[in-house]
């Protein structure tokens, strides 16, 4: 049984108010969709939690498609397409914008490279941190057992990404993001609802026949967390979701790959009903029966414009 899983997060398209830049193009979607059905066959994790479960030889080829983060998009732009090519997908929700209707700090430095080059960004965050006056502890990769990240990227980009995402304290990094935020979008809470599906969306949609999971509480790193915070974070993420169904669910890891998540991780998503952990690992699924151990490759992964580089 082979199983590929696919992750996007944005869609572009026409007249798109935010992220406009990001993401692939809404009728490139459509004929990815139109590709992966000509070899593999469309399922959710529920369905493929049943045909795992029996472990009988399977030659088949599965895809599962994914988007994190509970963009408004999913609703308005993804479903429609899906709906007509009867594509079965699943959509990961956060907690914090269906709660408290807050931007989460990647979609707002996302929003800042559209209104600033990364180096001036860079640059005026440095600036920030330097203000704060006081001694920074950042993390080390080696304690959290993280590998070559940001392969690609070098001098300031790297350390800006590393420090956002990795090694500064999150309440360091959210208080001068949320400053440089502000400038530019004043209204939180109407941008967040522009931007995030609602709990009335995500009812809509699993009305619609799609399925749901979880994706945290905040899109923290739970590997950073102590196991009192990772039982926050996903705790209140399950406390959200059953406000829409009481139905165990799937859950995505924010950035998820190994070193962002560990065996207390996985405990407590039993714990609160998810059925298992999605990551991004970049690998094909291969006579996978661990629930708690789902590869997923992002599209850029595994397309070249609207054709497969490669049928895995």
């Amino acid at each position: 049984m082979r199983l590929l899983v696919i992750n996007y997060h944005y869609l572009r398209y026409k007249n798109k108010k935010f992220l406009a830049s990001s993401g692939v193009g809404d009728k490139i979607f459509r004929d990815q969709l139109i590709e992966l059905k000509k070899y593999y066959t469309p399922i959710n994790f529920s369905e493929y939690k049943k045909i795992s479960s029996s472990k009988k030889q399977d030659d088949d080829r599965y895809v599962i498609v994914t988007f994190d983060d509970g963009l408004k998009d999913c609703l308005t732009k993804v479903i429609p397409i899906a709906k007509k090519l009867k594509f079965p997908i699943t959509f990961f929700a956060p907690g914090l914008p269906l709660e408290k209707q807050k931007v989460l700090t990647i979609q707002k430095i996302h929003l800042l490279l559209e209104k600033e080059k990364v180096e001036s960004l860079a640059k005026n965050f440095y600036q920030g941190l330097k203000k704060l006056k006081k001694p920074i502890k950042r993390n080390k990769l080696k304690n959290l057992g993280i590998k070559g990240v940001y392969r690609y990227d070098t001098g300031l980009i790297r350390k800006f990404k590393l420090d956002l995402n990795y090694l500064l304290p999150y309440d360091v990094r959210d208080k001068i993001i949320n400053k440089i935020f502000k400038r530019y979008y004043p209204d939180e809470k109407r941008l967040a609802r522009q931007l995030y599906l609602s709990i009335h969306d995500l009812k809509k949609i699993l009305k619609s026949g799609f399925e749901i999971g979880g994706h945290s509480y905040t899109h923290s790193m739970l590997s950073r967390l102590t196991p009192r915070k990772q039982e926050e974070e996903i705790e209140k993420n399950r406390k959200i979701l059953d406000k829409i169904t009481s139905e165990s669910l799937p859950f995505s890891i924010p950035f998820g790959h190994i070193g962002t998540f560990n065996n207390t991780t996985k405990r407590l998503l039993k714990k609160y009903n998810f059925f298992n952990l999605v990551t991004t690992e970049r690998k094909l699924n291969i006579d996978n029966y661990n629930q708690y151990d789902i590869s997923r490759f992002d599209v850029n992964d595994v397309f070249s414009g609207s054709k497969l580089k490669k049928v895995l």
